[in-house]
């Protein structure tokens, strides 16, 4: 069975998506693999890719979203092709001074307490 990119969910997600909005973005990426084996090949030729940032737009079926900002080196961008895109999950409309990262993780968290006197 073959499969087609963007899917229909993610052409509506798209589809309701304002600047205010952060993404988290699950698209497939293009690879090179060096000095491999055909055993390498199998496994590494799929390449998926999760981006998260602000939703800049639609422009020539590429999907723009904004990663980072800094003073000195303005804007980190990155244009997906629509095509990719295996899945789009809104994050929040409100705006956040940093770039909204959520992670999973099995590791346990290290939980400090600092008491200070008054």
């Amino acid at each position: 069975m073959e499969r087609y990119y963007p899917s229909k969910e993610v052409l509506d997600v798209l589809g309701r998506l304002t600047s205010e909005h952060y993404v988290e973005v699950y698209w497939i990426d293009a690879c090179e693999i060096r000095d491999a084996t055909l055993k390498d090949v199998e496994k590494a030729y799929h390449t998926e890719v999760r981006a998260i940032g602000r939703f800049y737009g639609v422009r020539d079926d590429y999907l723009i979203i904004v990663v980072e900002f800094s003073q000195s080196l303005g804007f980190r961008v990155l244009c997906i092709p629509l095509g990719t895109i295996k899945k789009v999950r809104v994050l929040t409309r409100k705006p956040v001074k940093f770039p909204l990262r959520i992670t999973k993780t099995a590791k346990p968290v290290k939980v400090v307490y600092v008491y200070v006197k008054r």
